[in-house]
């Protein structure tokens, strides 16, 4: 499992972090201290990541395009 620290500032961030993690078919997961969610769900991204330092987690051996992808989002 990979993970990376992210920063989704705004709603709109949020909705294209959702949309870039959803194109990848291994699960990913988006956590803060006990509280997990999943990556790909709108609906828990939005009401729970937005303005948060959030951790990232891959279930990928491979996640070197991932990473690529959230550059942006790093805090």
């Amino acid at each position: 499992m990979n993970t990376m620290n992210v920063l989704l500032s705004t709603q709109e961030d949020a909705v294209k972090f959702v949309s870039t993690v959803s194109k990848y078919p291994f699960d990913v997961d988006l956590g803060e201290g006990n509280c997990v969610i999943d990556a790909k769900s709108i609906l828990g991204v939005l009401s729970i990541a937005v303005g948060r330092m959030m951790q990232v987690k891959m279930h990928t051996e491979h996640p070197e395009e991932l990473f690529q992808e959230l550059q942006s989002y790093m805090a």
